[in-house]
């Protein structure tokens, strides 16, 4: 089983992103197995690659991650009003940041509010990750990825063999020429 970047070829890594798991050399007992495997080796290549672009990424994940939370804390609320422990939920609403008197059927109210408002956020981020995911075709991104090789090998003059490159490598290519070219660019605008 590959966990690794630097364990699989350029190739491989390309069919991975493409849905075939076979490169990662079984081991995976589920689904969610292999789409985290395949999440960690992407998210790896992004941060050798694209740092900015991976920190943006983490951002959007931490986003998912406090929709989620908002929606289990905002039920837990709605379950302590159904057993009237009002006290509780205007304690956890303090906590949240949330202050002032409120009634008890105003309290309820805010809750109800607040819930629905924070599962609609909680779709929306989802739906959008999906959105994103499932907006590139397999020969989408070979073409993306046949361009940027083209592009390298264009920049450093020398040839790239995807089946014998390791992904780790290319990706440290690719920031490699983004740093020249950012440099080139400095140089010029100096000019």
């Amino acid at each position: 089983m590959i966990k690794e970047l630097r364990s699989l070829t350029m190739a491989q890594f390309i069919d991975i992103l493409c849905g075939d798991a076979k490169a990662l050399r079984g081991g995976f007992s589920k689904k969610e197995d292999v789409k985290k495997a395949k999440t960690e080796i992407a998210f790896e290549f992004m941060s050798l690659s694209e740092p900015a672009m991976a920190s943006g990424w983490l951002a959007g994940e931490a986003r998912k991650v406090k929709a989620k939370a908002e929606v289990q804390l905002f039920k837990i609320m709605s379950n302590l009003i159904a057993i009237e422990a009002y006290s509780e939920v205007r304690e956890l609403l303090s906590a949240y940041g949330l202050r002032g008197a409120l009634s008890d059927d105003n309290l309820k109210g805010e809750v109800r509010s607040r819930l629905l408002r924070a599962e609609s956020d909680c779709k929306r981020l989802l739906a959008e990750d999906s959105a994103v995911a499932d907006s590139r075709t397999p020969k989408q991104i070979r073409a993306s990825f046949d361009q940027q090789t083209a592009s390298l090998m264009a920049f450093f003059k020398f040839q790239i063999d995807l089946n014998t490159i390791n992904a780790a490598q290319f990706a440290c290519l690719i920031a490699q020429a983004e740093r020249e070219i950012k440099a080139q660019k400095a140089i010029m605008a100096k000019r």
